[in-house]
C-alpha cells in the first residue's frame, strides 16, 4: 500500500467557513476548497498516514518537514466531533510522527487563519 492510501480511502469532509471569516472575506465562499470536499483518513487513522510519510521521506533523506494550510482542519471539525477535537487529533498525530522520524524541532507549522 502506498504511503497515502489511508488518505485514498479515508472519509470525505465537507468544509465549512466560519461566519466570522466569510464577514471578513466573503470571498472564501467560492473558493475551490469551500466549493469541493477533501478525503482526509479519519482522525484516529491520522498518525497511520503520518508514519507512512514521514518513513519514507525519512528514508529518502529527508531531514524535517514544513506543512502548510492545517488551519483548514477548523473547517472539516463539524462532522467531526467539533473543529478543536479533529485539528488536536491530527497535529498531535503530526508532530508524533515528526518526533519520531525527524527528532523533535523539525517541523515548520504553517498554520495562516481558517478559510
Amino acid at each position: 500500500r502506498g504511503a497515502l492510501a489511508s488518505a485514498r480511502e479515508g472519509h470525505v469532509w465537507h468544509p465549512k467557513p466560519f461566519p466570522g471569516v466569510l464577514q471578513v472575506d466573503p470571498g472564501v465562499a467560492w473558493h475551490p476548497l469551500t466549493l469541493n470536499e477533501v478525503q482526509l483518513p479519519p482522525v484516529e487513522q491520522a498518525g497511520e498516514m503520518f508514519e507512512k510519510v514521514h518513513a519514507f521521506l525519512a528514508s529518502s533523506g529527508v531531514d524535517g518537514v514544513k506543512v502548510d494550510g492545517q488551519a483548514t482542519l477548523t473547517m472539516l471539525g463539524s462532522d467531526a466531533g467539533g473543529s478543536a477535537a479533529l485539528t488536536r487529533g491530527f497535529v498531535h498525530a503530526l508532530e508524533g510522527s515528526v518526533e519520531k522520524h525527524f527528532g523533535g524541532a523539525q517541523c515548520i507549522n504553517c498554520m495562516c487563519h481558517p478559510l
